[in-house]
């Protein structure tokens, strides 16, 4: 059974994953898909973990065995954002191909065709396996053409909330009025985490509670800006039920 290192471009593969509807990638599904080739001897998903919807799922990269590394986001004197994550993932390919100069097989899971010249080399000038594995539908032909082998990620779609996540949501809701927090449909929506439902079925979830009355929505100035400030309906049963609940 051959050795394999697996690098994760964690970034690509989850907003990939976000923008198509597409539920969140579990870590242990991206880990199945390097064992299938082998023993994974290295395993590194990149990422700025600073970003709330990755850092909810970092956990799990834990308990699927693969390590994190973090690739802070600089913003600039000017209010402009460097990304570093593109950079931290080459440097670690080529340190590993010095470290581990053994092992055959890289598995590539990103979909983004800067990797191309890379995949290239590790394939013709190293003489390694190259498994291509980005998210189908979001990875690049070019780098699909670098590689050795395509096994492309096949994600379900995403799903709407159940009825006991939304009782989740309404007390994510209610300690955060505890602290005083600001909360808005899009601050809901963006900062409780499911790891297989998206942001955009977390948003339709929100809106639908506020329609059916569980949630009152005023307007209000915060220093410059007018909001649209959720609070939740106190008289409502249902909040009543889930703010009893131990």
């Amino acid at each position: 059974m051959p050795d394999v290192a697996l690098f994760i471009d964690y970034e690509h593969v989850a907003y990939g994953a976000l923008n198509s509807g597409l539920a969140f990638p579990a870590p242990a599904t991206l880990m199945e898909k390097a064992e299938k080739r082998g023993r994974v001897l290295i395993a590194r998903a990149f990422a700025d973990f600073n970003e709330p919807r990755l850092a909810a799922t970092a956990d799990n990269l834990v308990t699927a065995s693969i390590e994190k590394v973090h690739c802070p986001t600089e913003t600039r004197s000017d209010g402009t954002t460097k990304h570093y994550t593109d950079f931290q993932i080459l440097d670690n390919i080529y340190q590993a191909t010095h470290a581990n100069p053994d092992v055959p097989v890289y598995v590539l899971m990103t979909g983004d065709g800067h990797f191309s010249p890379v995949a290239a080399f590790l394939k013709h000038r190293l003489q390694k396996t190259v498994v291509v594995a980005g998210l189908r539908g979001n990875t690049h032909k070019k780098l699909q053409d670098s590689g050795s082998v395509v096994d492309l990620l096949e994600l379900s779609p995403a799903r709407d909330m159940t009825p006991e996540e939304e009782d989740r949501l309404l007390s994510f809701v209610a300690e955060g009025e505890k602290r005083g927090s600001i909360i808005t449909v899009t601050s809901v929506a963006r900062y409780f985490h499911l790891a297989d439902v998206d942001e955009n079925a977390r948003r339709r979830a929100v809106v639908r509670l506020l329609e059916e009355g569980l949630f009152l929505q005023r307007e209000e100035t915060v220093g410059e800006r007018t909001i649209r400030r959720l609070h939740l309906n106190g008289e409502h049963p249902r909040i009543q039920r889930v703010l009893s609940q131990p």
